[in-house]
């Protein structure tokens, strides 16, 4: 069985954005946020044109995940 991660990205990679989104934010309120999920929202957020929303993801992802180059 795939877990939640693994459909996201299938999703983002399938275009499904909304559907991407959806998962992602689920894992977000779960607490299970990784530096992946947070650039995936950063991402989705920018292709609609929601600057606001995705600066906030990708300097969340920045504060927690440091040395992460995936926000670079």
């Amino acid at each position: 069985m795939k877990n939640k991660m693994e459909i996201a990205l299938e999703a983002f990679n399938s275009q499904e954005f909304d559907e991407c989104e959806k998962i992602c934010l689920s894992l977000l309120n779960e607490g299970d946020a990784n530096v992946v999920i947070l650039n995936l929202l950063g991402i989705i957020n920018s292709n609609k044109a929601n600057a606001n929303a995705a600066l906030s993801y990708f300097e969340m992802g920045k504060k927690r995940f440091k040395k992460s180059y995936f926000l670079f």
